[in-house]
C-alpha cells in the first residue's frame, strides 16, 4: 500500500469535511474527538484487564474508539496508563494515533474482534505500564484468542520517529494501522488532511503470540 493508496482507501474518508480544516480526531479524551466526534465507551467486553503490574499501578482495558464515515475504517484511541480497546468487523481497517513507543494490537475473542493501544513506558515497571499485564491477559486467555497480531509502529523504521520530531508540528502524528487481512503499517500522517508524510512502512515482525514483554 502507498500513500495514494492509503488516501484513497481510508484517508478521505477520515476528513471530516463539515469543518475548515478537516481533523482525524486522533488528538481527543475520553469524551469527544478534536472534531467532535463522540467517542464509543458502550463496548461490554468479555474479560478484564489482569492485577497491577510491578509498579502497583493498575491499569485497565478502556473502550475508546468509533468509526468513520461508511465504516471502512475504525479507529482505537490511546488511553494514558491503561489500554484503549475497540470492537471492530472483519471488513475494517482499524488505525490508531499518537506513538511513540506504544504497541498495536489486533485478536479474536469467541468470534468478537478487537484492536488495542497498549500503554508502553520505559520500564516494565514504570507506573501505567501495560506490557506485562498485557502478556498476563494473553496467556490466560490463550484458548479463546485466535488471530492474533501485535506490533510496534516506531519501530518499523528507524527513521520514522526521527522525522516526526524534525517536523515539530502538531498536526502530524505517528500512526498504526491494520488491515483486514492483520497487515500491519506504521505511517506518518497529517491530522487535517488525513494524508500521508512520505510512505507507509509495512511491518515484517508481527508478534504472532501476542507478547511483548519478553
Amino acid at each position: 500500500m502507498d500513500a495514494i493508496q492509503f488516501y484513497n482507501c481510508y484517508g478521505q474518508h477520515m476528513v471530516n469535511r463539515e469543518e475548515e480544516p478537516g481533523c482525524c480526531g486522533c488528538g481527543g479524551t475520553l469524551r469527544k474527538t478534536w472534531d467532535g466526534r463522540v467517542i464509543d465507551r458502550s463496548i461490554s467486553l468479555p474479560f478484564r484487564f489482569p492485577e497491577s503490574n510491578s509498579s502497583g499501578y493498575q491499569s485497565r482495558f478502556c473502550c475508546a474508539g468509533f468509526c468513520y464515515p461508511q465504516s471502512r475504517i475504525a479507529a482505537v484511541l490511546f488511553v494514558d496508563n491503561n489500554v484503549g480497546i475497540y470492537e471492530v468487523n472483519q471488513a475494517q481497517a482499524v488505525i490508531s494515533f499518537r506513538f511513540s513507543g506504544c504497541y498495536m494490537a489486533k485478536f479474536t475473542y469467541d468470534n468478537r474482534i478487537f484492536v488495542c493501544h497498549i500503554t508502553s513506558k520505559g520500564s516494565l515497571t514504570e507506573r501505567g505500564d501495560c506490557r506485562e499485564g498485557w502478556d498476563s491477559f494473553v496467556r490466560n486467555n490463550r484458548q479463546k484468542i485466535s488471530d492474533m497480531v501485535v506490533f510496534k509502529p516506531v519501530t518499523i523504521r528507524s527513521d520514522l520517529y526521527a522525522q516526526f520530531q524534525k517536523l515539530g508540528d502538531r498536526k502530524y502524528t505517528i500512526c498504526g494501522l491494520i488491515t483486514p487481512n492483520n497487515s500491519c503499517y506504521a505511517l506518518l500522517m497529517d491530522v487535517y488532511t488525513c494524508q500521508v508524510h512520505s510512505t507507509l512502512i509495512e511491518s515484517g515482525s508481527k508478534l504472532s503470540n501476542g507478547l511483548i514483554s519478553e
